[in-house]
């Protein structure tokens, strides 16, 4: 997948992945993703999501799964 930008903000990623700001949260609070890795918060901005790091992220999971499972 080819991004004109490799950090957006969780609305934006929600909407190009159509993921949940939930399942985001869930992630970020449950530790599957990392803050300095996949998610960024900077000073006096909202959180972001690395997209590079979250497909590394999709296709490290992807690989974990037996060839049945994928689609």
């Amino acid at each position: 997948m080819q991004h004109s930008t490799r950090y957006v903000v969780i609305d934006k990623y929600c909407e190009i992945t159509g993921d949940t700001p939930q399942a985001v949260w869930s992630r970020i609070k449950n530790g599957y993703w990392l803050k300095g890795r996949e998610v960024l918060t900077l000073s006096g901005m909202k959180t972001l999501i690395d997209l590079e790091e979250y497909e590394r992220w999709v296709e490290s999971k992807r690989s974990a799964l037996p060839p049945s499972q994928l689609l």
